[in-house]
């Protein structure tokens, strides 16, 4: 504007998100003979492993969970179809170069933040890229093994990205985000209950705690994902990146 003129109203766009709760349940009986024997608390111990499963179970879904009403749906599936690209067939240095490249300008066109990016694949591509060397028999990204990062960011490694897709059951799947516009609703953050005169459903038989002189440990958590923009994730799928 010029002197003395006045600023014009911003016309910011709003939209809405729709989140639901979608709630993950785990259900452990441990035997009352077990607990009362054991030299160290069994109970704990099975407290502290639900846990950690149930953190394995959020990690997968909120990575790859398929549209369901069930369950929340994972970036994979909120991403915006221009955002899944596929990896480039017969793949050598240029073109993975070329392909990690494509994902992180898939985030950064849509001008983002680009608050809490990094990458999220499995230990097998990630370790072909650490080993990945040039014509010289240099390594291509030293950062990867000196600071965990790759062209700059993060690298978040875990099992729950596949590594057995595609008709070949060879594929896995490599993602480039804005972390910080993956959204995830809880309705509280983890309810852990015990009992010995509850019922429970084993495989469609229906056992009692109290009778069978058990102890059963139940988890349940409540949450939903959404992306705030869906172009904050980009994914490259069919890669068959191996060492």
């Amino acid at each position: 504007v010029g002197e003395r003129v006045p600023a014009p109203t911003t016309d910011m766009q709003v939209g809405q998100l729709t989140m639901s709760a979608k709630k993950l349940m785990a259900l452990v009986p441990i035997t009352n003979q077990l607990i009362r024997r054991a030299s160290f608390g069994v109970d704990n111990l099975v407290r502290d492993d639900l846990l950690s499963s149930a953190a394995v179970k959020e990690d997968q879904q909120f990575l790859r969970g398929a549209v369901a009403t069930g369950a929340p749906t994972g970036a994979r599936y909120l991403a915006a179809a221009g955002n899944v690209l596929a990896m480039t067939a017969d793949p050598d240095l240029l073109t993975v170069s070329s392909d990690l490249s494509r994902l992180i300008l898939a985030v950064k066109n849509a001008n983002l933040p680009m608050l809490s990016c990094g990458w999220v694949m499995s230990p097998t591509v990630k370790e072909f890229l650490a080993n990945l060397r040039d014509g010289n028999g240099n390594i291509v990204y030293p950062s990867i093994e000196a600071n965990n990062t790759l062209k700059g960011y993060h690298i978040g490694e875990t099992t729950s990205v596949p590594d057995n897709l595609g008709v070949g059951g060879n594929e896995s799947e490599l993602y480039f985000g804005d972390w910080s516009q993956f959204l995830i609703g809880d309705t509280y953050q983890v309810a852990l209950a015990a009992s010995t005169e509850a019922a429970y459903d084993d495989n469609g038989t229906i056992r009692a705690a109290f009778s069978n002189d058990e102890t059963v440990i139940r988890l349940i958590e409540e949450h939903d994902t959404q992306l705030r923009y869906d172009r904050a994730v980009s994914v490259l799928t069919g890669v068959t990146w191996k060492p």
